[in-house]
């Protein structure tokens, strides 16, 4: 990838913990944050230890902006940092999903479609190119605050990762990583 600077360094962001069960499939779905979101927040901002304004860009869900907020009045929303679209499975409980249109999904996520949604493939090819345009730019640091599914695509085209792994990256509510790029060379610290 080309670079327009010398290096640009890229922090990663999960949202904090959402106000849904584990037990519902929701990937796009607009859903509220838990009650704990400030002390999550707190202690987030705490581990960035970010000293100037630095340049956000955001999911354009209400779930990724409240945080975005918290860093930078001057965050960006970008709709290629959605979640992944699970069509008509969003906000069913994944055990009412019937398993003739979950298990061929579970077994290929990258190429199959949910109902309705998107597959892997096409959450990973718009996170690439997101990282594209931003690696042109002139930043030297980039916040990103988004979702799971596109910090695990970032990180397997960092890490040379195949897609059909991105599931074993295991990205926690409130997760952060640090991507630094060294003469276009990405490295990760978690």
């Amino acid at each position: 990838m080309e670079l327009k600077s010398q290096g640009m360094e890229i922090i990663l962001i999960r949202h904090t913990s959402v106000a849904v069960s584990k037990s519902v499939c929701y990937g796009r779905s607009n859903v509220g944050l838990a009650d704990t979101f400030d002390a999550e927040k707190e202690i987030l901002l705490g581990k960035l230890g970010l000293t100037a304004n630095p340049v956000v860009y955001s999911s354009p869900a209400s779930r990724c902006i409240r945080l975005s907020e918290s860093i930078s009045p001057a965050y960006r929303t970008d709709d290629r940092l959605r979640e992944l679209d699970f069509g008509r499975w969003e906000m069913l409980p994944w055990t009412e999903i019937p398993e003739s249109e979950l298990n061929p999904w579970m077994s290929d996520f990258v190429n199959a479609n949910p109902p309705g949604g998107e597959n892997f493939v096409t959450l990973h090819n718009r996170t690439e190119n997101f990282l594209r345009e931003i690696l042109r730019t002139n930043h030297s640091h980039a916040v990103v605050v988004t979702h799971a599914g596109v910090i695990r695509s970032l990180m397997c085209h960092c890490l040379g990762i195949p897609l059909e792994n991105a599931f074993r990256l295991q990205v926690d509510y409130g997760f952060v990583c640090r991507i630094s790029y060294r003469g276009g060379v990405p490295s990760v610290r978690f």
